[in-house]
């Protein structure tokens, strides 16, 4: 079970690498469509490293994991990043006003600064 649902959110975390990464391309984005490329590809060859290699001998199994867990801290700077760049783009604040999604976000052409 541990498996099937740990796979099922490592797909979903390979696809929005990938999303993001057509998405900034587009925007011309250089830096951030490779960090997003990079950070799908790294954890989608980690993930497929660990579920190919596990019954290997212990020093490879020792090796994936390692790599695993670069790819695991790699995707979470990613996300955190992302998230904070998101939250820059999608709320813009005055004082004394409550948030607020910008025209440019909701028509899909500003992925923030």
């Amino acid at each position: 079970m541990h498996f099937v649902c740990g796979g099922i959110g490592f797909v979903g975390l390979i696809a929005a690498c990938l999303v993001f990464r057509w998405r900034f391309a587009r925007a011309k984005e250089r830096a951030w469509s490779a960090f997003s490329g990079v950070t799908g590809v790294a954890f989608f060859a980690a993930f497929f490293g660990i579920a190919a290699l596990s019954q290997k001998s212990a020093a490879t199994r020792a090796a994936v994991n390692i790599l695993f867990s670069f790819a695991v801290v790699l995707a979470w700077i990613w996300l955190s990043a992302l998230a904070h760049r998101l939250k820059s783009a999608f709320l813009t604040e005055q004082p004394g006003e409550t948030p607020r999604v910008t025209e440019k976000v909701l028509a899909g052409t500003d992925l923030g600064a």
